[in-house]
């Protein structure tokens, strides 16, 4: 999470060409109104895709990474495309994730644990 929130602070500062918009996010409470902030890390890129990272567990010891990928699609593009395989279409933007957060390396993992 450090790499990320490194690359946040370069992308935030127009240092990272094909970022359109970085943000550490901030989740609301709609019921009780309350704001709980650094909830995750947002790299929204100018070709519509993104990617959330953040942390999952009861601290950062022993946290789970999870990164969740989303693609775009413009007005027009036919139906059929909603069926693409998710990794296929979303190789880029992973490949991104995974160079710039530096995970497989840090953790001496060959690859994710689980993909959806």
């Amino acid at each position: 999470m450090r790499n990320l929130e490194a690359k946040l602070a370069e992308a935030q500062t127009g240092h990272v060409a094909e970022v359109a918009s970085a943000e550490n996010f901030s989740y609301i409470d709609e019921v009780d109104g309350s704001s709980t902030s650094k909830q995750g890390l947002v790299f929204k890129f100018k070709t519509g895709d993104q990617f959330v990272a953040r942390l999952s567990g009861t601290g950062s010891s022993g946290a789970t990474v999870r990164f969740y990928f989303q693609r775009e699609l413009a007005v027009g593009v036919e139906s059929s495309a909603h069926g693409d395989d998710a990794g296929q279409a979303l190789k880029d933007v992973v490949a991104i994730a995974l160079k710039w957060s530096n995970i497989l390396a840090e953790t001496g993992r060959q690859g994710p644990d689980v993909i959806t």
